[in-house]
């Protein structure tokens, strides 16, 4: 049912326990790790799903405090605070410790990694029980809907991947003797090399082979993912969506910011280059170098494009407020093309500004000109950016319009290819003479 990796683990400070438990985990087709209590361990895990741990880890026994807070310290040391969503269950029976525990952690561990679920088992009844009473135990753990979602997706994902190389498998020329394998190993390296190619290119390729590899299996991966969709276990467990009659009617739940989501989706927080397309760099817009080009101030360069409405007091005062927040900012826009294929170009920028989320009362109708990329978060910020689409440039990396200049964030394919698409239509557009 799972493989031996990290989405289930046992934490305990009995090796006899520790081998028998997962010893029946094993017999039951249920990959695990197992870990000996170690005050040392200093590898937090990721991708973890499920966490069994031993509530008491002490073999000296001690006060409650002193279990409590050995264990806190036991989960930072064994799951990351990055991890994501996973079950903890414990071994007990005590249910009242276990409450008294979530509490010591809320008050006194704040960053101890949170399960979205806690459950316990008796550990003497686990050890000495049936097998159908263990099958019961785990079937009851993995009862929670979260929790069949996430290991349903991550085995689909799975076996789709062993599908994509399955395909390729049985189109790779193998005529070696039963058993032996030099034929085939040669036809398989030079399938792949070729394969890799397809999506960076020739010279792309040879710079970044491992990447380019992967990013060529990504289209077959999600087609493999597609044809593996036929439950209904979603549609059963989106009761918000099913209620609904029309998009207004899904609400989001307090304390959301849908800026964060936008940003998982869109925006690559990795060191870059100024090279790298979709790149948002930091310019100073004191610079000569920059606003030279325009021939306009900072200011007067801003009004032909961002829709700021002045028409009270009140108004110009919170869009000057906004406008001293606001950072010049250049971003790549290289078509996918050229980027992927690591072509010999002068690399192109379009100029915008990236602003504190700007109130709706404050914008009137956009230009022309004019695109807004809005609703993300960076560094618990929230922000939005105006592009203006007739401000583009042509720059090699070290082109001294750099000067000063520092690396945002880098937004993905999927924005780039829109502000890419926008900014194909502008330029394209057909003018109109009248009379």
């Amino acid at each position: 049912m799972f493989e031996p990796k990290n989405e289930i683990i046992i934490i305990d400070n009995n090796a006899q326990h520790l081998e028998t438990l997962s010893k029946r985990f094993h017999t039951n087709g249920i990959g695990c790790m197992e870990f000996e209590y170690d005050a040392m361990y200093e590898s937090p895990l990721l991708g973890v799903r499920i966490a069994f741990f031993d509530i008491n880890l002490l073999d000296l026994g001690g006060g409650e405090r002193r279990i409590f807070n050995t264990l806190a310290l036991a989960l930072k040391q064994y799951i990351s605070i990055d991890n994501g969503p996973f079950a903890l269950v414990f071994w007990t029976s005590n249910s009242e410790m276990i409450e008294r525990f979530k509490e010591y952690v809320q008050n006194r561990h704040p960053d101890c990694p949170k399960p979205f679920v806690t459950k316990f088992i008796d550990k003497d009844e686990f050890l000495v029980g049936n097998d159908g009473e263990l099958q019961n135990e785990i079937e009851n753990i993995l009862s929670d809907d979260v929790l069949k979602l996430m290991f349903d997706f991550e085995s689909l994902v799975k076996s789709a991947s062993s599908n994509v190389i399955d395909e390729i498998y049985k189109i790779i020329p193998n005529n070696d003797d039963w058993g032996a394998n030099a034929n085939f190993s040669v036809n398989f390296e030079k399938v792949f090399s070729k394969i890799s190619t397809s999506m960076r290119g020739f010279d792309g390729a040879k710079n970044n082979p491992d990447r380019a590899v992967f990013e060529a299996l990504l289209p077959i991966l999600t087609h493999q993912v597609m044809k593996k969709v036929t439950s209904n276990k979603w549609r059963t467990y989106l009761q918000s969506l099913n209620l609904a009659t029309k998009y207004g009617d899904l609400r989001n739940p307090n304390g959301f910011r849908e800026s964060n989501l936008n940003s998982v989706f869109h925006i690559d927080n990795e060191p870059t280059t100024n090279d790298a397309r979709g790149v948002v760099i930091k310019m100073n817009r004191h610079h000569q170098k920059v606003l030279g080009i325009f021939g306009m101030s900072y200011r007067e360069w801003l009004d032909k494009f961002v829709p700021f409405k002045k028409n009270t007091e009140i108004q110009r005062a919170s869009v000057e407020a906004l406008i001293v927040k606001s950072e010049l900012v250049a971003i790549e826009i290289s078509s996918s093309c050229d980027y992927q294929q690591d072509k010999s170009r002068l690399n192109k920028y379009v100029y915008g500004v990236k602003f504190p989320i700007i109130p709706k009362n404050l914008l009137g109708s956009s230009k022309d000109s004019a695109l807004n990329i809005s609703n993300y978060v960076t560094s618990n910020q929230e922000f939005e950016i105006w592009l203006n689409l007739n401000y583009v440039f042509g720059a090699r990396t070290n082109d001294k319009v750099f000067e000063k200049s520092t690396h945002l964030f880098t937004f993905k394919k999927e924005i780039m290819d829109m502000l890419g698409n926008r900014y194909a239509n502008h330029v394209s557009r057909i003018g109109i003479t009248s009379f």
